[in-house]
């Protein structure tokens, strides 16, 4: 049977000056998983980054990071740039089968993420020129409106995304790409939004400087992260939040503080919501905080640092899951219904094991694509050309967000249901069994 490299480390040991993002810190940074991954020629499907998953911890303040290399750094900035082409139709609507918390989307996950957000705005008065940074097709800005503000501005490195965003916003709400700011906009706005941006950022801090000169010196930072400390208890398929690569920060509480407010930890207020799709943290904090002679890391209470263990023990038992996985695929034919991230994370490292393997997804927009020279058909359309399927072969279904929409339809398509595999069920029986439930 073969098996793709899983490591699972208990030490810092041959961890050589490595930067935490969130508060720099280059002594206490602990390696804890690490994954291979599909390489750059394996696939014409837009991903993240290729070959090596490395995720790490800092023991300093908190923070979970996955560490990348300059050239994985490069292919990630080219996936931004034509990340939204693959959600939504050319009339600038999510694509119907599509569910989930999309960039700038106006889907009801998004509206609910954005009406928990608002709670940070109910004292801005609605002159206030508010910059959205990193827009997507501009949803929150269209909430915005919507609530009374009138000085609205947007910019996304997506030019797809743009596009959206100025045909589905207000005529008075400003959106551009990134390089639209310039020095005419030092100290121009009163609060800038970065709502599900900082995780997608490899340099954070970075970041934060730079987009402070564009503040005023009494404004504020409105940012939304998905909150870490809570990826466990948060879906019946954790490792799931580990699959989005380009989820590049894992934010816990002490380390977005300690990202934020430098020595005036009580300055900065949070609100978090672990009930959503991905559970988040939220935060204001004043501009002052961000400039570049006083920006300097805190000095925790180590009792407020997130317990690694559990995590360790999650990528444990993903390790044992991969063995089931590969395990039942061994010699079969087998038919992988989801092209999604989990695919590659995961499911991607099984198909060399399979005696033949069929690929499929909902996506229209994935038909022109291959992976390992295996064409990506819409699922009807496979089963109408090979209707032998539905009887002989297993159908894993590899889109977890999307679960239980794959699982009827492939009943109504004939599929036998002891011939589906659902991975959320067979994690929670494998971890079950592990806990002695």
């Amino acid at each position: 049977m073969l098996k793709p490299c899983l490591n699972v480390f208990e030490s810092n040991e041959g961890v050589n000056k490595v930067k935490c993002p969130a508060c720099i810190d280059d002594q206490m940074q602990q390696k804890i998983f690490e994954w291979d991954l599909p390489s750059k020629s394996d696939t014409d499907i837009p991903v993240p980054y290729h070959n090596k998953y490395q995720l790490f911890y800092c023991a300093h303040c908190g923070h979970l990071y996955n560490r990348i290399n300059e050239i994985q750094e490069r292919a990630l900035a080219e996936y931004y740039s034509i990340h939204s082409q693959r959600y939504y139709d050319a009339s600038g609507c999510l694509l119907p089968y599509l569910c989930g918390d999309y960039p700038g989307s106006r889907h009801d996950t998004s509206t609910k993420r954005y009406d928990f957000l608002f709670n940070f705005f109910t004292k801005i008065p609605h002159h206030t020129r508010i910059l959205d940074f990193g827009c997507g097709q501009g949803g929150f800005l269209s909430c915005l409106y919507q609530k009374g503000f009138r000085y609205l501005y947007g910019v996304d490195v997506d030019e797809y995304a743009i596009q959206l965003a100025k045909k589905n916003s207000p005529a008075s709400v400003t959106v551009n790409l990134v390089d639209w700011l310039s020095s005419e906009h030092q100290g121009y706005f009163d609060v800038i939004v970065l709502d599900q941006v900082l995780e997608h950022i490899v340099h954070p801090r970075d970041l934060l400087v730079w987009l402070s000169s564009f503040l005023k010196e009494d404004g504020v930072f409105i940012i939304s992260v998905p909150y870490a400390e809570k990826y466990l208890d948060s879906s019946v398929f954790p490792i799931q939040h580990f699959c989005l690569l380009e989820h590049v920060q894992h934010f816990t509480s002490s380390s977005l503080m300690n990202l934020l407010t430098s020595e005036n930890y009580e300055e900065a207020t949070t609100q978090a919501q672990p009930k959503f799709l991905i559970p988040i943290i939220a935060t204001c904090s004043p501009n002052r905080f961000f400039k570049k002679e006083s920006f300097q890391p805190k000095r925790l209470n180590y009792s407020l640092l997130l317990d690694i263990t559990p995590y360790k023990r999650l990528f444990s038992e993903f390790g044992r899951f991969v063995d089931v996985v590969l395990d039942v695929v061994s010699q079969s034919t087998v038919l992988y219904w989801g092209m999604s991230r989990e695919f590659y994370f995961i499911f991607s490292r099984t198909l060399d094991n399979c005696s033949a393997y069929f690929l499929a997804d909902n996506n229209t927009k994935l038909s022109t694509k291959s992976f390992k020279g295996t064409k990506i058909y819409p699922p009807r359309t496979l089963i109408t050309n090979n209707p032998e399927l539905v009887k002989e072969a297993l159908l894993v279904i590899s889109a977890i967000g999307y679960e239980d929409e794959i699982y009827r339809e492939a009943l109504e398509l004939g599929f036998p249901p002891e011939r589906i595999i659902r991975p959320s069920l067979l994690w929670q029986e494998l971890t079950s069994c592990a806990s002695g439930i």
